[in-house]
Formats: structure tokens, sequence, C-alpha cells
């Protein structure tokens, strides 16, 4: 009788045994699943930012003497839509960018003097504010923000317009901003309804080279009317 009671005891024990061994191994197995997969994802991560190019910069000079700072693949975009060569000036040793300029075939042959001034004029311009102008604006509406506008170019800010007209262009409107805000257009373009006008600040004489008789100078006095 005790015998046939301890080897069902033993069997019990036995059985119960292995269900521990079973459920600790695949607990352990589990545990390693998920290390290895976290595994595989830090590595995917790893190489998904190795994968990430650099975006380089550079200085842009447009035609009309403004800066800008963009990237190559969308100055070469601008030059062939615009139908100007796209020509290297320098390296930059403060701002550490290279430095080009759109030309026309009349400027090809126009030294570039003074790139290092440039490149610190163009380090004195600061963020971009956005302004957006609606259609039914009100004349003294209109005024009030132009002159708000003109104090953010007087303190070196670009100045980035929305001008909203979805019943078509008004033409007179639109010059009469274009006449009133005191800077330099560097880009203008039309989007569904809505006129997007980027200024630059105008340049003062502390910007312009002391040297009225050199006819190659960089920049020019912009005349406000």
């Amino acid at each position: 009788m005790f015998k046939f009671l301890y080897k069902p005891s033993k069997l019990l024990l036995t059985k119960t045994d292995r269900n521990i061994n079973q459920c600790v191994q695949r607990n352990f197995l589990w545990n390693q699943t998920i290390n290895f997969n976290c595994a595989d994802s830090g590595e995917e991560e790893k190489v998904l930012r190795k994968k990430t190019p650099r975006i380089c910069k550079i200085t842009l000079i447009h035609p009309n003497k403004t800066l800008s700072v963009t990237t190559l693949e969308e100055a070469e975009k601008l030059a062939n839509r615009r139908n100007f060569q796209l020509v290297f000036v320098a390296n930059s040793s403060k701002s550490g960018r290279k430095v080009y300029q759109l030309k026309d075939s009349l400027m090809l042959n126009e030294p570039i003097n003074n790139v290092e001034e440039i490149v610190e004029i163009e380090q004195k311009i600061k963020a971009t504010k956005l302004f957006t102008i609606k259609h039914s604006i009100m004349n003294h509406d209109l005024d009030v923000k132009i002159k708000n506008i003109n104090k953010i170019l007087k303190k070196n800010f670009k100045a980035k317009i929305f001008f909203n007209h979805p019943n078509g262009p008004q033409e007179e409107t639109l010059d009469y901003i274009k006449k009133k805000i005191e800077g330099v257009i560097s880009e203008m373009q039309e989007k569904k309804g809505t006129t997007i006008l980027l200024f630059l600040p105008a340049l003062n004489n502390k910007n312009i080279s002391s040297d009225d008789s050199n006819n190659n100078n960089v920049f020019q006095k912009q005349k406000h009317q």
C-alpha cells in the first residue's frame, strides 16, 4: 500500500517539476526574444540615422543684390527657372557656408568684392516674421499693418506677407503694399488666390562700401519712394 502511494506521489512531483522547468524555459526564451527585438530596433534606428544626409546651406546673392540662405539644390532650380547662371564666389570663413551668386549673361564678367562683408551683412538679418493681409482690409488698417512691417524690417527681421485675394488679383492694393514697405523684395509668388511676398531689410549706409568711386560694389543703396 505504501509503495502504491509513494509511486503516484513521485510521479506527481515529477510532473510538477517538469511544468515548472518548462515555464522557466518559456519565460527565459520570451525575455531573450524581447531583448533581441530591442537590440534589433536600436540597430535599425542607428542605420536610419546614418542614412539621413546632411543638408548643406549656402549664401546666395540674388541679381538685385539681396541675400538669402538656401540649399545648393534649390539655388540650381531657381537659376534654371529664371535663366540665370549660378556662379561660385568664395568660401566664407565666418559663416562656414559657400557663397554663390545668380548672374545673367551681362554680369558674368563682373567681379565680386568684399565677400566677407556680404556674409557679415547676411548674418545680421534675423528670423522671418509672418503677416497676413486680407483683400477686405480697410485703408487705415492696411497702413497700420504696413507700419508694423516696416518696424520689423528696421530691426533686421525678414517679413513674409500673405496677401489673400480669392476673387482675383488686386493689382492696385498690391502695388501700394510694395511701394509703402521699406524693404527689398526677395521673393514673390502666387498660389491659389494668395500672393506671397518676402521682404528683406533695406541696406543702409553702414552696410555699403564707403568707396563711392568703385562701380563694382556688391551692394548699392536702396532708394525708397
